[in-house]
């Protein structure tokens, strides 16, 4: 079996950095190199959960949940895998608290097929490219997490500066909760130009666009 590994710190919260990562049908929010993915199973997300993911050279893959804790990561076993040179692979992502912040690390173990060559393979090109992948995957939940924290921040300003200019005027009805009222409404509608999903897991679509991160390398090989 071959291991390639990555990590890289976020600032924010286990539970902030988890919160994406949970909707494990969502992935490719933060994972571009998937065109598709169908959700094989429904429910709330956990041990058990199944997607097929699919690429856009054609290939594809499923991967089953084995292992999942709460705010701190998740393990999948990867099967079907249509088109692609790896074999018995599974891929983890595991958090890691560092003070306010998190470690978020990602890795794969994987077989090749193919005999001698596809073992070279495995440990030359296939292993730089599965690194450049985890890698630019890593900093997509970042960006991520951070535009999902800057919606927060961004909207509650403006209307607090709003709510605060209207008080000398004393209009009648004015309440406090005026300015939470509104700001909740910005915020959705600012997370939805980040294509952020906001639906509960029970109105979720058969078919979803996300995908796996891990594997977007297909697209090397094409």
């Amino acid at each position: 079996m071959m291991h390639v590994e990555k990590n890289l710190v976020i600032d924010a919260s286990p539970e902030t950095v988890w919160e994406p990562l949970s909707r494990y049908m969502d992935v490719d929010k933060f994972c571009t190199g998937i065109s598709r993915v169908d959700a094989l199973t429904g429910g709330e997300d956990g041990v058990g959960s199944k997607r097929r993911n699919n690429f856009p050279n054609g290939s594809s893959l499923i991967e089953e949940v084995t292992e999942w804790t709460v705010n701190r990561g998740y393990k999948v076993r990867m099967s079907e895998m249509v088109g692609l040179p790896m074999k018995d692979t599974t891929a983890f992502i595991r958090l890691e608290p560092v003070g306010a912040k998190t470690r978020v690390v990602w890795g794969m173990d994987y077989g090749m097929k193919n005999g001698p060559l596809g073992w070279i393979m495995g440990q030359t090109m296939l292993k730089f490219f599965m690194g450049k992948t985890i890698t630019s995957n890593l900093q997509g939940l970042a960006d991520l997490v951070k535009n999902n924290s800057s919606a927060t921040v961004t909207n509650i300003a403006p209307d607090a500066k709003r709510a605060q200019s209207k008080r000398p005027h004393r209009r009648v009805g004015f309440k406090p909760t005026f300015t939470v009222q509104s700001t909740n409404s910005a915020i959705k509608s600012h997370l939805l130009r980040f294509n952020v999903q906001m639906s509960s897991n029970s109105s979720r679509a058969k078919n979803r666009n996300s995908g796996v991160a891990v594997l977007s390398l297909v697209e090397q090989f094409e």
